[in-house]
């Protein structure tokens, strides 16, 4: 029997774990934002890619693990109906600011 464990709406994916609403309960992390955005973006995204990603965003309850495609190693192919590709556009979107501040921050000279 398959676990039922959030919904899709437009292109995100909100997980039963955290709702919409809630998606920023966990701090930003550089590693998973790199791969969230090398996974939905490159075709050329492995299955270990996917699967490392999948890991990271069941740790965060983007993803609920005891949904079996949570784990699957598949990214899906179209992102208005893929839990992955949905659980990772809502990652990105969360933290697109934090990312581009991490990348600029060091540009600075701090007195």
């Amino acid at each position: 029997m398959s676990v039922e464990a959030g919904y899709m709406k437009g292109k995100t994916y909100y997980s039963d774990l955290v709702p919409q609403g809630e998606g920023k309960g966990s701090p930003y992390n550089p590693e998973l934002y790199r791969l969230a955005n090398h996974v939905y973006y490159n075709d050329t995204a492995t299955k270990q890619d996917v699967f490392a990603l999948q890991k990271m965003l069941v740790g965060i309850g983007y993803l609920d693990g005891r949904v079996s495609s949570s784990l699957d190693s598949l990214k899906g192919t179209n992102p208005e109906n893929s839990m992955t590709l949905g659980a990772t556009y809502r990652y990105m979107t969360n933290y697109a600011k934090e990312d581009v501040w991490n990348s600029v921050k060091d540009w600075f000279i701090w007195d």
